[in-house]
């Protein structure tokens, strides 16, 4: 790692592991999604199977663009597919985008419902609970006030909708397939099961 100045491996800590039970393929996507600048179009000439163009041009669009993370996601897919498959590299990244960007849980297939439900925090509820309630008991607000406040200033979203109700109750047309996915903000989540 030309950041750190550090080796993969096991005496490092920052294992990295093939086998799909020591490390998870969404683990997996994530570690590669996750590299610094420094270090992504060497791994993308080392680790993957891309010819020396299609890399210049990943280059030079990272150059261009690096917030954007294109080499990044390009790294993270190709490797993803080479260790564990198509389809299950198209779980990982729909999954990834549901938590981390604009994906919908509607387009979850049963591999990536499988997925989501594994590598994210989950917390069950039943038809009925108050929005504000959900927030405390998931974790995702530390008070009743607290959550009322989130909901208030527009950071709260269930299912791909923002939440402006401080009465909202949780019911079925909030999931699909039994799952729905509650956001405070951008990095904080928790899927909910009905």
């Amino acid at each position: 790692d030309k950041t750190t100045g550090k080796k993969f491996g096991k005496s490092e800590g920052n294992a990295v592991w093939l086998d799909a039970q020591k490390t998870t393929p969404y683990a997996f996507y994530q570690f590669w999604l996750n590299v610094t600048d420094d270090n992504v179009i060497d791994y993308l000439k080392i680790f993957t199977l891309l010819s020396l163009e299609e890399i210049a041009t990943l280059e030079a669009e990272h150059a261009v663009a690096p917030h954007e993370r294109r080499a990044q996601k390009v790294l993270a897919q190709k490797v993803t597919e080479i260790v564990h498959g198509e389809a299950v590299a198209e779980s990982v990244i729909s999954v990834s985008e549901i938590l981390f960007g604009e994906g919908d849980v509607t387009n979850l297939d049963t591999e990536g419902k499988k997925v989501l439900l594994e590598n994210a925090p989950t917390y069950k509820v039943s038809q009925g609970l108050l929005i504000v309630d959900v927030l405390v008991e998931s974790g995702l607000a530390t008070s009743k006030r607290e959550a009322r406040t989130f909901i208030e200033s527009g950071a709260v979203v269930l299912a791909g909708k923002k939440v402006t109700d401080l009465e909202m109750v949780v019911q079925t047309e909030n999931f699909v397939n039994g799952i729905s996915l509650l956001k405070r903000g951008k990095k904080n989540y928790v899927v909910l099961e009905m």
